[in-house]
């Protein structure tokens, strides 16, 4: 049965339309998984070197304001006045990066939820392209069996039309479902693709 259903298996590969067309859409999907998991890392380290940063800025003014309320003698007014001017610029600059990271983290959310779509609709794929194989795999196994000797039925045997084209309608409809998913799933990686791009250059 094992050797059945790997020649099988193997023929089916490199005959049935159906098979080969889940293959390419299970291999579109993998790349899509590789991508959306690239650039999930890849903003998950900004929003980590964002917070290392955020921390040593949060420090950094700490310390400043302790320094700036020991200073209260005339003579350290220049001192002073310019350590004031140092706490402003890194007050701007721990504003402008609070809010750099409040826009990475919904964006860190989407690429999560794009990620997780992408490994539930490739594994989709890969159960319907292992019930294709079972299912042809199962034809080609009553095709070789053979019950006692051959001999003439009392009646014409006339072909199962109708399971022969249930099976047909339920194979082409997978195929198409899956197919439509993967072209829709392609397009929206490549509206967030150019969106991301747009928001780096």
């Amino acid at each position: 049965d094992i050797v059945v259903l790997q020649k099988v298996k193997g023929e089916s590969q490199q005959i049935n339309p159906v098979y080969l067309n889940l293959e390419q859409i299970a291999t579109n999907a993998r790349i899509s998984i590789a991508r959306a998991k690239a650039k999930k890392l890849l903003v998950k380290e900004r929003i980590e070197e964002n917070r290392v940063a955020l921390s040593k800025l949060r420090l950094q003014l700490a310390e400043r304001e302790g320094e700036w309320e020991h200073l209260t003698e005339a003579h350290d007014l220049a001192k002073k006045l310019l350590l004031k001017a140092k706490i402003e610029e890194n007050k701007v600059a721990l504003n402008k990066l609070q809010i750099l990271l409040a826009e990475k983290e919904p964006e860190w959310e989407i690429f999560t939820e794009d990620y997780n779509r992408a490994r539930e609709e490739y594994q989709s794929i890969r159960s319907a392209q292992r019930g294709a194989v079972k299912l042809l795999a199962s034809a080609k196994t009553r095709q070789l069996k053979t019950v006692g000797t051959a001999g003439v039925p009392p009646k014409p045997i006339e072909p199962n039309t109708k399971r022969i084209l249930l099976i047909a309608a339920a194979v082409g409809l997978l195929a198409a479902l899956f197919l439509a998913f993967s072209l829709e799933y392609l397009a929206r990686m490549r509206k967030l693709e150019a969106e991301s791009e747009k928001q780096q250059d």
